[in-house]
């Protein structure tokens, strides 16, 4: 077997048992700490007195790895790191996001039909808003939270960067989704989510919500036409807690009813030229309304579905909205 200069340099560190970092051994293999350590297996390592100032972790398997002399630690990333308790040096800076659940690639047709939704009362105006109906293609799989991001985990987030919470006129507590948020502050919280773990969170593309919400199914709601008070809420006391209803068969929790969610689209009135595939679909006025989908627990029955659309101001937050965040895959 041929080795490269720079394996070979490897091989003679390693055979002569010269003192050397493992990330300056990593850096001869090839290896960007910055990018590379995604994902990696470093279980057992000692990583001694190294510098590790803006190294990326997330996700990596961190078991038994020993960091307690280890430099710049506190400008590292950790985010979703795999530690137990043999991992040295890492108590409170693995910091772990939202739950998340793969949703793979391929197409479906978006939108209705000129004559769904009439029988459950929607107007000719509401209906255009979802028309024409037209095919889409997910051309990339990617992950999206199991549930809206929670009071809980929102709490966390407003207190770093000293948002105000709303006070509301129902009882939550940290369980339930995170709502009062606005456009603006969904998208805050996606960036400071990525800072956090070193992955590229962000809001789900309109396209993207609509196809991961209707699962493979074709029908109005991804359990069927008929609108089920055991599926979603819709009750009109307020939001319940995440997962308390049955997933849609790609276990996603509170697609439909419980909050709106935003999305990374700005508003348009209806899909005229609407973007063919998962693209998240601007405009250059960066004051643009945004859009919102899939029902609330104040919403009419009829209009937990789907395919629903509403449209918002960015900086406009109440009581029934709320947010998931979606998250390309990482590269192998």
């Amino acid at each position: 077997m041929k080795l490269t200069r720079a394996q070979h340099r490897i091989a003679q560190k390693i055979l002569t048992h010269e003192r050397e970092s493992f990330v300056d051994i990593a850096k001869l293999a090839g290896f960007d700490p910055w990018r590379s350590f995604q994902d990696g297996d470093f279980r057992g390592v000692d990583f001694g007195a190294d510098n590790l100032a803006g190294f990326n972790f997330a996700g990596a398997d961190l078991r038994d790895t020993d960091f307690s002399r280890a430099r710049g630690l506190d400008r590292a990333k950790f985010g979703d790191a795999w530690t137990n308790a043999g991992t040295k040096g890492l108590t409170g800076r693995v910091f772990h996001g939202p739950p998340m659940v793969f949703v793979p690639p391929g197409d479906f047709m978006m939108g209705l039909t000129p004559h769904e939704g009439k029988d459950e009362g929607f107007d000719d105006d509401w209906r255009k808003r979802a028309q024409p109906r037209h095919r889409v293609r997910i051309e990339t799989g990617f992950l999206l939270g199991k549930y809206p991001v929670t009071r809980g985990e929102y709490a966390v987030f407003a207190r770093e960067t000293n948002r105000a919470r709303k006070e509301l006129y129902f009882e939550q507590n940290d369980r339930h989704p995170a709502v009062g948020v606005s456009w603006k502050d969904a998208v805050a919280y996606t960036a400071w989510l990525s800072e956090k773990t070193g992955r590229d969170y962000r809001l789900p593309s309109e396209a993207e919500w609509e196809y991961a919400c209707r699962a493979g199914t074709v029908t109005a709601r991804y359990w069927g036409d008929t609108f089920d008070a055991t599926r979603a809420n819709s009750t009109h006391k307020g939001t319940t807690e995440v997962g308390a209803f049955a997933p849609n068969p790609l276990d996603l929790h509170d697609m439909l009813g419980n909050v709106w969610e935003w999305c990374a689209d700005h508003w348009h009135a209806n899909y005229k030229n609407a973007p063919k595939n998962q693209t998240i679909w601007t405009t250059s006025d960066s004051n643009a309304s945004s859009v919102l989908r899939g029902g609330a627990w104040s919403s009419n029955p009829g209009s937990v579905r789907a395919d629903s659309r509403l449209r918002s101001h960015p900086r406009y937050g109440v009581a029934i909205i709320g947010f998931r965040v979606a998250r390309a895959l990482q590269p192998l």
